[in-house]
């Protein structure tokens, strides 16, 4: 079934773009992955001196020292089992 999915993206007579990025690009080099994605989905060549490489680096902190990746909130497991019913 994945073998289908993915020659239908690859072999696909209408030429469907497609971009590919890794989480992992995404935590270990954030930057030049995400000006990747935006410069794939506006179409453009570069993104100096616009919105979105402002945002870019204001979602990156960047000029701080503010360097976090997403944490998953605490919780346990089946805390809210007693919400649903059985059926």
């Amino acid at each position: 079934m994945w073998n289908d999915f993915h020659a239908y993206w690859f072999q696909s007579p209408q030429k469907v773009p497609t971009y590919f990025i890794t989480y992992e690009d995404l935590l270990s080099n954030p930057k030049p992955a995400l000006i990747g994605l935006v410069k794939f989905l506006l179409g453009v060549d570069t993104l100096e001196n616009t919105q979105a490489m402002k945002d870019i680096e204001t979602i990156l902190g960047e000029g701080k020292t503010v360097k976090s990746v997403y944490k998953p909130r605490s919780g346990k497991i089946n805390a809210n089992k007693k919400l649903y019913s059985k059926a």
